[in-house]
């Protein structure tokens, strides 16, 4: 039987390993840099970060991001709504839908990191503390280390719910303020152990329906029904990039055993296939729900009337 370690080569294999200690340059419109001394736990914890929210980026799929929804042609909506509406309570690994909005990207950082945990016992390393926010502007997030007893500057933000995830301390955070409270993830995420292959659209639909809806373009009919919404400015997108607090600075992080860092770094192609998405979906029509009225609508309900009409 394998163990927790083992599996963990996977999750750093899609999290971009430990960043990058070159000068890299940003999609950001930065005009300068910072580098902030930190120390060497808190180094790790950065490393941790990085390593998780790439991971949750690289295999979900954000419900209510712009970029997703536009990439997915509309498919990451639906995907969130049956995770939020049939599997609340599951690990995304086992029920392989891999999507949701904040919520959902938090409860799966906060199995991968009881994962990470567990793999930092069985090499007799101390836990990372490990928390759960809850910012007053409806958003969610894991952090390592609890700001109730520690320096926001010793704290790590974990976010995959922004579309290019980074590490960061809390004091650089674009999400200061939030109520924290104690991790309850015991279990790892079973993620660590399987394969990561999303659930195809015709299994999740035969689960929620009974058969599939591909015949018919009943599917087809869903998404434009589910774009003309989002135009319509019936819910609202987000476009979260980047999860700090000034788009005008790259923040380097350094400590006594590691050069300086930027979490930000990604590989060009990576970069690049980011930046391509985000300019396609602001030039879409799709752009316009990014000011739309909040709240998710019942779109797995919708979907299954399409299906009950036709």
């Amino acid at each position: 039987m394998p163990t927790i370690r083992g599996h963990l080569d996977t999750y750093s294999q899609l999290g971009n390993s430990d960043a990058s200690s070159r000068h890299v340059k940003t999609t950001k419109s930065a005009s300068h840099r910072q580098i902030n001394n930190v120390s060497d736990v808190t180094m790790v914890r950065l490393k941790v970060s990085s390593k998780v929210g790439k991971t949750v980026d690289k295999i979900c799929d954000k419900g209510n991001q712009l970029d997703d929804v536009y990439k997915t042609s509309g498919e990451a909506v639906f995907r969130a709504g049956v995770a939020r509406q049939h599997y609340s309570d599951e690990d995304q690994a086992d029920h392989k839908i891999y999507a949701g909005n904040c919520g959902e990207m938090a409860d799966f950082t906060e199995s991968i990191l009881s994962a990470v945990n567990t793999d930092r016992q069985e090499r007799g390393l101390n836990r990372i503390p490990v928390v759960f926010a809850d910012w007053p502007g409806d958003h969610h997030f894991m952090m390592l280390g609890d700001p109730r007893a520690e320096p926001a500057s010793s704290v790590v933000t974990v976010d995959g719910w922004v579309m290019r995830p980074s590490a960061h301390t809390l004091n650089n955070s674009a999400f200061q303020g939030s109520t924290v409270s104690s991790s309850t993830a015991i279990l790892p995420s079973s993620y660590l152990g399987n394969s990561t292959a999303k659930r195809s659209m015709d299994s999740i639909e035969e689960e929620m329906f009974g058969h599939r809806l591909r015949s018919g373009d009943r599917r087809e009919v869903y998404y434009d029904m589910a774009k003309t919404k989002i135009r319509n400015h019936e819910f609202k997108l987000w476009d979260h990039q980047y999860a700090d607090n000034n788009a005008s600075v790259v923040q380097y992080y350094q400590s006594p055993r590691t050069p300086a860092i930027n979490f930000d770094f990604l590989p060009r192609a990576e970069k690049d296939r980011k930046s391509d998405i985000h300019q396609a979906a602001r030039n879409s029509g799709l752009q316009r729900a990014v000011q739309g009225v909040p709240g998710m609508r019942d779109l797995a309900g919708m979907f299954a009337q399409i299906v009950l009409d036709r």
